[in-house]
């Protein structure tokens, strides 16, 4: 007689639960092995911090100045991420740290596999200096007043003499507006102006380094007044004539005078 022998089956959906589970495990320590890796300082720790400027503080001597100060100050920030990994950075707070220079405009920093953050710079650039007791109050292109110059040299950007411009903001806007109208080259460009003064009753004045002469804009019409008065300059310089004031302040013409306002 045969003899049945009843033999225990393991069940299809157990063998499958026991796959995963292993499955899971093998995941779980590959992961761990991974997130050990990743995280080791030696391995992916920053090794460097490419610096970039959007655009540069400038020409003058006080831009060239003012550029070495602002990159002694992005290193001595950047420097307590030396060494530390990537993803343990927080990009917000170094950005907000940098923008903590008064001359950076802009600070983004990114993170750049496998170990380096780059920081791409955008400065606050002077293009004037507002002559008041305490010194010179650099002039930002977006119109925002810096911290009193303490450069060993002075400021070879045009100063301001204004009380007025000093409180208002809009009049500032005014002046950076026009100096961006200034060209680059010739006799009134931004290097060839000396002084730029307002007063509420006279508006705007320019005084030229060569030929030394005063030049009245008074308000309003600006860019026209600039463009008139660059080709009266011309015409004095073709004929070898010379003026102390040109008075573009009418809406209409431009006179030439040979004697200084009294």
């Amino acid at each position: 007689m045969n003899s049945i022998h009843d033999t225990a089956v393991t069940p299809r959906w157990a063998k499958f639960a026991r796959l995963g589970i292993l499955a899971g495990v093998s995941s779980a320590m590959l992961g761990a092995v991974v997130w050990s890796i990743i995280h080791q300082k030696a391995l992916f720790g920053v090794r460097a911090v490419p610096v970039e400027w959007t655009e540069r503080m400038g020409n003058s001597r006080m831009a060239a100045q003012l550029t070495t100060s602002v990159e002694a100050s992005i290193g001595e920030t950047l420097r307590g991420i030396m060494g530390e990994v990537p993803w343990r950075i927080s990009l917000d707070e170094v950005s907000a740290k940098l923008k903590e220079n008064p001359w950076i405009h802009e600070a983004r920093v990114r993170r750049q596999f496998p170990d380096r953050v780059t920081v791409s710079i955008t400065p606050r650039r002077p293009v004037a200096v507002l002559v008041e007791k305490a010194g010179f109050r650099p002039l930002a292109e977006d119109g925002s007043l810096l911290p009193i110059w303490t450069g060993e040299s002075v400021p070879d950007v045009p100063f301001l003499r204004s009380e007025v411009l000093l409180r208002d903001n809009t009049k500032r806007s005014e002046a950076v507006e026009m100096l961006r109208e200034l060209p680059e080259q010739g006799v009134l460009s931004v290097s060839n102006i000396a002084e730029i003064e307002f007063t509420r009753e006279n508006g705007f004045s320019l005084v030229l380094i060569s030929p030394r002469l005063e030049v009245l804009l008074g308000s309003g019409e600006i860019d026209i007044k600039l463009r008139r008065v660059s080709h009266v300059l011309n015409y004095l310089s073709q004929n070898s004539k010379r003026a102390a004031v040109i008075d573009a302040t009418s809406s209409k013409k431009v006179v030439v005078r040979a004697r200084q306002r009294p």
